[in-house]
């Protein structure tokens, strides 16, 4: 425990700069380090890190992409070469596997699926900086979801009794997992009105959008905790990596912020511009 907490005060220690000069190239290339390091640490999951032909194309997508979304900064724009790279690197990567004796098409394949969830995620992260006004959100789907680890953590530690997914986490309870849900909901509700009172723009999504985000985040960050979990006992790996002691890997500590990120990313666009 003491080892976790002393992890997880270095890492406040570094998040904070980072978040005050998020305006500049220090956040996306924070980003591109983490996403670098998390997509690493899933290709020594799958096994085919050893690989160059596989692990080339990915490495050089998951350092570069989080920069690029700064530097074209045109949403559309970058969506659009984004895309094109994400075809042209699978296409690569499933032609090496026809060619190479330490990995198949399919191997080619699953890693690249795994891999693009990683960096799209962390992408994400960086494409809600970039949005408008984008300074009071960019924290919702990091914050949120370590708050909805939390409160599940602890309300499943006094009052679990029944297990949620016990063959692929045995400790996870139901009552956890509403206890998460409903602090989580909380968080951001309470996030969204004090946007509200507090500063004074018209931009301000209402207070309502940020309850179905909150709780469609507390649903979504759970399972992508559990997504990670099923992968690591597919492989028969404990953690992804031991860069942060008592936390694991980047993967570990971020498996739920991974899917929060680009849902939050999809909510934001959809309220700004088709419900509101």
């Amino acid at each position: 425990m003491l080892k976790r907490t002393i992890t997880g005060l270095c890492m406040v220690c570094i998040a904070v700069p980072v978040i005050i000069f998020s305006d500049t190239y220090v956040f996306p290339v924070f980003i591109a380090l983490l996403c670098a390091i998390g997509t690493f640490e899933m290709l020594r999951c799958i096994g085919t890190v050893n690989n160059p032909l596989i692990t080339v194309p990915v490495m050089i997508v998951a350092a570069a992409f989080p920069i690029l979304a700064k530097v074209i900064k045109n949403i559309n724009y970058f969506t659009a070469t984004y895309l094109a790279v994400l075809m042209l690197t699978l296409f690569m990567m499933m032609a090496a596997g026809i060619f190479s004796s330490k990995t198949d098409i399919v191997d080619a394949a699953e890693t690249f699926a795994l891999c693009m969830y990683i960096i799209t995620g962390f992408v994400s992260l960086v494409l809600l900086r970039l949005e408008e006004h984008g300074e009071y959100y960019f924290l919702i789907p990091v914050i949120a979801p370590f708050t909805c680890d939390i409160f599940a953590y602890l309300t499943g530690r006094f009052f679990g009794k029944h297990k949620l997914v016990p063959k692929v986490s045995p400790k996870k309870t139901v009552e956890g997992a509403i206890g998460g849900t409903i602090f989580c909901t909380a968080i951001c509700t309470a996030y969204g009105l004090i946007l509200r009172h507090a500063v004074d723009l018209k931009f301000i999504l209402p207070a309502w959008t940020f309850v179905v985000g909150g709780l469609l985040i507390a649903v979504v960050s759970q399972l992508g905790d559990l997504v990670a979990s099923v992968i690591k006992r597919r492989y028969g790996v404990k953690d992804y990596g031991n860069i942060l002691p008592g936390h694991g890997g980047i993967v570990d500590r971020f498996d739920s912020v991974i899917p929060t990120a680009p849902l939050f990313l999809i909510l934001l666009v959809f309220f700004k511009n088709v419900i509101l």
